[in-house]
């Protein structure tokens, strides 16, 4: 794994280094995984969006043999986060494995959507932070004032009583959206992500729904539910009326979506305005 550099004044080449965050005193951190095209076309809006409202953040960059440039625009994208961000808090990174290998090209995309949940485990046991992990196409809209509670795991539950053995998948696939959870920081949140991790590799064949499978199953195994934070459309919306936690958009509306099309090109614009003063003032 190679890690974000702990000075932005260190020689640009791929190493392992101390994770260093500014921004530790806060309880919560946001924390995505993508592959290079989507780190390209999404992500770099998702890091400006964070550092705008005053959020840590940590981006699990998926190798595919391309550290180098991964590297060189991990760099780039956290030095424009610094530049914006309130309180001058640090973007950390990574650049990991995928959890497994692929035979197709849809098997690579359901690889590449639930690695987040290998790498986020990682994460999380030498953080001393909670994480709310969500999907890199999506924009965070609020503070981390408005985080959940940090030492609760939080889903977006549909359908609370589904059977965790159903056997009509896309059922069981849509009783949680994995596009926010969140993970509290400890015993906890670890052994959380550990069974969602064995409950995606139990899935026999890659089907898509597999990581909403695993959560679903690794909640439906909770000793204690009432426990858990349901997140609600005040946290998680796409249909961009009132101002949620996050904002997102899926499929067609990617790039149909007049508001998620717009707030997109202004982020990067914002990318693009504060890595032109980095460079400015960079010795």
């Amino acid at each position: 794994m190679v890690s974000s550099p702990c000075d932005p004044h260190l020689p640009r080449t791929p190493g392992e280094c101390k994770l260093l965050n500014k921004s530790e005193k806060m309880n919560c951190c946001l924390y995505s995984a993508c592959d290079e095209a989507y780190l390209r076309r999404y992500g770099i809006a998702f890091a400006m969006a964070a550092a705008k409202k005053g959020w840590p953040l940590h981006i699990s960059a998926i190798s595919e043999g391309n550290e180098q440039t991964l590297y060189a625009l991990l760099c780039l994208i956290s030095e424009s986060f610094r530049s914006i961000h309130r309180s001058n808090g640090e973007m950390s990174w990574s650049i990991d494995q995928p959890w497994r290998a692929w035979s197709n090209e849809q098997q690579r995309r359901i690889v590449l959507s639930a690695n987040r949940f290998f790498t986020a485990a990682d994460y999380l046991a030498s953080s001393k932070q909670s994480l709310l992990i969500v999907d890199v196409d999506s924009f965070i809209a609020k503070s981390p004032r408005k985080a959940p509670p940090h030492d609760r795991v939080g889903l977006f539950l549909r359908d609370k009583d589904c059977n965790p053995d159903e056997k009509d998948w896309r059922i069981l696939g849509k009783a949680v959206l994995a596009g926010i959870v969140h993970v509290p920081q400890g015993d906890i949140g670890m052994q959380f992500l550990l069974d969602v991790q064995k409950n995606i590799k139990l899935v026999k064949s890659l089907r898509w729904y597999v990581d909403q499978v695993a959560l679903y199953r690794s909640y439906a195994s909770m000793e204690d539910k009432s426990s858990v934070f349901c997140f609600d459309c005040s946290y998680m919306d796409w249909r961009h009326g009132e101002k949620p936690l996050l904002w997102t958009a899926k499929g067609e509306l990617k790039s149909q979506d007049a508001f998620y099309m717009a707030k997109r090109k202004r982020l990067m614009a914002s990318f693009v305005r504060a890595l032109s003063c980095w460079e400015c003032f960079r010795p």
